[in-house]
């Protein structure tokens, strides 16, 4: 598939992760080799940082089974959004009992008012929005003022070495185990296309100071692999 013409409307994306749900949680620690797990961890230990809200309201999009929702659930009331329900089914027995409250919806076009979260979180899934800026004015519309927006995502490496290395994993092994595992012909082929696509760390900055998010900063994990992206409202 050729990067120009990758396909993100949101009915196709939808279709894709409700296709490989049953499979997803395992396929994400086996593929990144349980590096998912410390990211998140350390991006809510960042995050938590700069809080300055007691028992604040998150809400975590693209919240998928609610993995970075149950670590947000340790400093406030999580609200999970996702719009493929088969991913919400299969999180919603790992929240339970959690301040969790996972509910389907999309993030283009958010079922809250304005001015209502202290924080708003999404791991992974910014660059599966099929319009990104109106995905990010929709995260600055339901936040507070002085609120946090925490974006983590993947990214292209910086280090040379890293990246060559990297290169070749994420676009020839992962595709062909991720495909394989999930019975997909397409999904595992589709991630290190997005991320390829993905605006660099500079250029992502600028879009959401653009966008009119104060305080705008990023840390690089592993040399890039992934980066975490903080801003305000």
């Amino acid at each position: 598939m050729d990067i120009e013409k990758l396909d993100k409307k949101s009915s196709r994306i939808k279709n894709m992760f409700n296709s490989i749900s049953h499979r997803y949680d395992f396929l994400n620690h086996f593929l990144s080799l349980g590096t998912d797990i410390y990211w998140r961890k350390r991006s809510v230990k960042i995050i938590k940082s700069k809080n300055r809200i007691e028992n604040p309201l998150i809400l975590d999009l693209c919240c998928g089974t609610g993995d970075f929702s149950l670590q947000f659930a340790k400093m406030g009331n999580v609200i999970g959004v996702d719009f493929a329900e088969g991913m919400l089914r299969n999180g919603l027995e790992k929240v339970k009992g959690k301040r969790i409250y996972l509910t389907c919806g999309d993030a283009l076009l958010l079922p809250f008012r304005d001015d209502i979260f202290d924080i708003v979180s999404i791991a992974f899934g910014v660059r599966n929005f099929e319009n990104l800026e109106r995905g990010l004015l929709e995260i600055r519309r339901v936040l507070k003022k002085g609120g946090i927006v925490a974006i983590l995502e993947f990214s292209n490496p910086e280090s040379r070495f890293i990246k060559k290395t990297f290169s070749i994993y994420f676009h020839k092994i992962l595709p062909f185990l991720g495909n394989l595992i999930s019975k997909s012909d397409f999904a595992y082929s589709y991630l290190p296309q997005s991320v390829s696509q993905f605006p660099s760390h500079e250029r992502m900055k600028k879009i959401l100071e653009d966008l009119g998010f104060k305080k705008v900063t990023y840390k690089l994990f592993f040399t890039g692999i992934s980066a975490l992206y903080i801003g305000e409202k």
